[in-house]
């Protein structure tokens, strides 16, 4: 029942009442914080093993996929937050966006890095980075369709 309201748009869900409108909330706060905590675990994992690998000696990108993942998160529970939520289609774009554009830019390079020094351990975990992008994009796209 929820799931199926997950596509409504950002101004359809003021016309709900207040405990579906709370449930909604919540439901779409858990599905958008899914990838993203996949991407925050999968950074931190590659921040501890990198931090003690002496092949890589730059890991400004990988914090930044961090950092952007930590902002996104923080955007996403205020913005999804019942008690005060607001939910306006380019408000969510401007305050998500820029962050999420961030994370895919930076890993997006660390892929290229890794792939032309063979570091192929690393590699993997960065494409499921690249996918939990991918699908938080997505369900972004989903909520903000008007």
């Amino acid at each position: 029942m929820i799931e199926q309201r997950f596509t409504l748009s950002a101004r359809s869900v003021s016309n709900l009442d207040d405990q579906e409108r709370t449930k909604f909330l919540a439901h779409t706060r858990h599905e958008l914080r899914t990838p993203l905590n996949a991407i925050l675990g999968y950074s931190e994992m590659l921040l501890e093993i990198a931090e003690e690998d002496v092949v890589l000696n730059d890991l400004a990108d990988l914090h930044e996929v961090n950092s952007a993942a930590r902002n996104l998160l923080r955007q996403i529970n205020l913005l999804f937050d019942p008690a005060n939520a607001r939910l306006d289609s380019p408000e969510l774009q401007e305050k998500l966006s820029p962050w999420l554009d961030r994370l895919v830019e930076c890993n997006a390079r660390l892929l290229q890095q890794f792939q032309k020094g063979g570091l192929t351990l690393y590699q993997c975990d960065l494409e499921r980075i690249t996918l939990a992008a991918q699908k938080l994009r997505a369900l972004l796209a989903d909520f903000t369709e008007v």
